[in-house]
C-alpha cells in the first residue's frame, strides 16, 4: 500500500503456532532447566496444568486453562492426554509444542501411547487464557487428529496420501502438501503446507472452543478517523482475520464431508455447518479524499435473508496471491450496513482539529469476507480481485482501449468488479449481451441474489432468476406463463434493457414525474413499454440513434448495456 503520510501506524504481529515433537518417553516430562514449578492444578479428568511461569501460579488461574482445554470438543482421545505445561519464554522461538507417540501392536496396528502433553511458551506475556486459547486449541488439534488417524484409519501422517482425510481434503490438487520428518533440520520447510499443521488448523475451525474462535473487531478508515484510532494490530492468532494459517486451501468448514469425517471417527454425528449463500463483494465507488489519495466504498450481499440468522462479517484485504497475513478492513454484524470504506479518510473534529488517514492501495489486491455464524463456524466469500494502478483501473484488452466510446463507463465498472473481460484477453464491446448477463449485473449492483435452485445453469443455480422474479424486474406478462419465453442465453433487446432498468429505478424512487421530459422517437409505434423507454431516454440513461429511432427490438451490445448500468449507478 502507498502511504504519503499517516498519523496512524500498523503493527503486524506474527508468531508460529506450534510444532510437534516425537518422544520416546511414555510420560509427560517437564523441562529440567526450569526447576520447580510455580503452580499446579489437577482437574477431575486427571489432566494437570503445571506452570513454570511466575505469573501463572494461582490455582484459579491454572483451573481456567484446564477448563478452556475442555471447552474444545473431545471424545475418547482425552484419555490419552495428561498435561499442559506453561513456560515463561520460548527457547525454540515457537508458541507451543505437542508431543505425540505410539507403539505397534501384534497385528501391525498403531497403538497410541497415553500421557501425551502440550507445552505452552511465552507464559510471561499472557495475562488471561483468552490470549492463548487458539494456540491451546491448535495443540489439542494435533492430539485429536493424530489419535484418530492412527487408531481409526491405522495410518500415520507420513502415509497421508493413503488416508480418507487426504481424499476429502483433495490434497492431490495441492502438490506442496507434505509430511516433514524432521522439519527443524529442513531448510525447505514450509509450515503452511505441513500436513500435520493443516489438520490441527482444521480441528480449530471445526471443533475449537468459542474462545479459540473469538473475533477481533476491525474498524474501517472512516471509523478510525472518527474514533482517533492511531494504531492497528494485525495478529495471525485473530481467528476472523486468519481462520486458518494456509489461506491457499479452502476453509475446513467449506470442504464437503470433512466435519463428519472427524466427528464420526470420534464416535459422533451431527448436522454439518453450512452457509445459505456466499456473499458477493463489489467495489461500489471510489473518490479522491486528498490530492491523489482515494477512499474506496465496498459493499457486499448478506449470507442469508432470514432475519433470525445472525452473521458476523470481517472484510480483509491482501496483495493478490499473498494471503500470509491479511489486513482487517472492517467487522460488521447482521443488522448493520454491509459496507466498508477502505483507503483514505478525513474527519473534521471541530475546534481546528482534523484527523487524516492517507492510505492507497497499489498493485493487485484481493478483498474477501470471512463470515462467522452463530455457532462459531467460519466461511468465506468469493474473492474480489482489484488492480490498482495510481488509483485507476488499468484496462488492457486486445480489442478495447480509451478510443472506444464506452471506455469511460467500462473503466468504472471494471474497477468496481462488476464486469470483466474474457480469458483470451479480449473485452468484445460489440458482442451482444444475454438476458441472464444483464439481469445478473443489475442484481449484483443494486440487490442480492436469492437462494438458488438445483440447475445446470448458473443464472438459476446462483439465485439470480429467483431474485429477478421476486423483485419484479421480470414478470410473466413479459415472457408468458411460467416464463416460457424467457430464454436466458438469448441476446437482450434494447427495449428489455429499458423496462428492466426502469423497474429498478421504480423500486427506489417510483417513476411518476421522474425525468419528465418525454422523448419522441420515429419508431415509438413499435414500443411495447413506451413509459419505461421514455423514462430511460429522458434521464439520458439510454438514448436513441442519430436517425431518430430507438430500435426497441435491436439486440444490445456489451458496450450499450455497460453505459446503461453506469447511468443507473450514478442516479440510484
Amino acid at each position: 500500500m502507498k502511504k504519503k503520510w499517516m498519523i496512524w501506524k500498523y503493527v503486524i504481529v506474527v508468531s508460529f503456532f506450534s510444532s510437534f515433537l516425537w518422544t520416546s518417553t511414555t510420560l509427560g516430562q517437564p523441562r529440567e532447566e526450569y526447576g520447580q514449578p510455580f503452580g499446579k492444578y489437577k482437574g477431575p479428568l486427571g489432566i494437570e496444568v503445571i506452570s513454570f511461569s511466575p505469573n501463572w501460579k494461582e490455582p484459579h488461574q491454572l483451573e481456567t486453562v484446564y477448563k478452556e482445554l475442555l471447552n474444545n470438543f473431545y471424545s475418547e482421545e482425552i484419555q490419552y492426554f495428561s498435561t499442559v505445561y506453561i513456560y515463561p519464554d520460548s527457547p525454540e522461538g515457537v508458541a507451543a509444542y505437542y508431543y505425540p507417540d505410539f507403539d505397534y501392536g501384534d497385528q501391525g496396528q498403531y497403538i497410541y501411547k497415553k500421557d501425551r502433553y502440550i507445552e505452552i511458551f511465552n507464559g510471561k506475556d499472557y495475562q488471561d487464557v483468552s490470549q492463548f486459547a487458539r494456540i491451546l486449541s491448535h495443540e489439542y488439534g494435533h492430539h485429536f487428529t493424530y489419535y484418530y488417524l492412527l487408531t481409526k484409519e491405522n495410518r500415520h501422517f507420513a502415509e497421508w496420501k493413503d488416508t480418507q482425510y487426504a481424499q476429502i481434503r483433495n490434497f492431490k490438487s495441492y502438490p506442496k502438501v507434505k509430511y516433514y520428518y524432521a522439519h527443524e533440520d529442513d531448510l525447505h520447510y514450509e509450515r503452511i503446507w505441513d500436513i500435520c499443521e493443516i489438520a490441527a488448523e482444521d480441528y480449530v475451525q471445526l471443533f475449537g472452543s468459542p474462545l479459540a474462535k473469538s473475533s477481533t473487531l476491525y474498524y474501517d478508515a472512516v471509523q478510525r478517523v472518527e474514533r482517533n484510532i492511531q494504531e492497528v494490530y494485525y495478529d495471525n492468532h485473530h481467528f476472523n482475520l486468519m481462520p486458518q494459517e494456509n489461506l491457499h486451501l479452502p476453509l475446513a468448514t467449506e470442504v464437503p464431508g470433512l466435519y463428519l469425517y472427524w466427528l464420526e471417527l470420534a464416535g459422533y454425528t451431527s448436522t454439518p455447518p453450512k452457509l445459505p449463500m456466499k456473499p458477493q463483494i463489489t467495489l461500489r465507488d471510489y473518490y479522491p479524499v486528498y490530492e491523489d489519495y482515494y477512499q474506496y466504498h465496498i459493499q457486499w450481499s448478506p449470507a442469508s435473508h432470514d432475519p433470525q440468522m445472525k452473521y458476523e462479517y470481517t472484510l480483509v484485504a491482501y496483495p493478490t496471491g499473498e494471503p500470509s497475513l491479511p489486513e482487517g478492513v472492517k467487522t460488521v454484524s447482521s443488522g448493520q450496513p454491509l459496507e466498508a470504506f477502505a483507503g483514505s479518510a478525513v474527519y473534521n473534529g471541530g475546534r481546528g482539529t482534523m484527523n487524516v488517514l492517507l492510505d492507497n492501495y497499489e498493485g493487485s489486491y484481493t478483498f474477501q469476507l470471512f463470515i462467522k455464524d452463530q455457532r462459531g463456524y467460519v466461511f468465506s466469500s468469493d474473492p474480489l480481485h482489484v488492480h490498482f494502478d495510481h488509483n485507476k483501473y488499468k484496462t488492457e484488452f486486445k480489442d478495447f482501449s480509451a478510443n472506444h466510446w464506452s471506455y469511460p463507463y467500462a473503466e468504472f465498472l471494471l474497477q468496481a468488479g462488476l464486469i470483466k473481460g474474457y480469458p483470451d484477453g479480449t473485452f468484445q464491446p460489440e458482442r451482444f449481451m444475454s438476458r441472464s448477463e444483464f439481469i445478473s449485473l443489475v442484481i449484483r449492483s443494486f440487490y442480492y441474489p436469492e437462494v438458488g435452485e438445483p440447475s445446470s445453469h448458473w443464472f438459476i443455480r446462483d439465485g439470480y432468476f429467483q431474485a429477478a422474479k421476486n423483485l419484479g424486474l421480470i414478470r410473466s406478462s413479459d415472457y408468458g406463463v411460467n416464463f416460457i419465453n424467457f430464454r436466458m442465453d438469448d441476446p437482450i433487446t434494447r427495449e428489455e434493457i429499458a423496462f428492466i432498468s426502469a423497474r429498478c429505478m421504480e423500486l427506489t424512487f417510483g417513476m411518476d414525474d421522474f425525468c419528465p421530459n418525454s422523448k419522441v422517437f420515429k419508431d415509438q409505434h413499435r414500443f411495447r413499454y413506451k413509459k419505461e423507454i421514455d423514462v430511460m431516454a429522458s434521464c439520458y440513461i439510454i438514448q436513441g440513434y442519430p436517425d431518430g429511432t430507438f430500435g426497441p427490438h435491436k439486440y444490445a451490445t456489451r458496450a450499450e448495456a455497460i453505459k446503461v448500468l453506469y447511468g443507473l449507478l450514478r442516479i440510484i
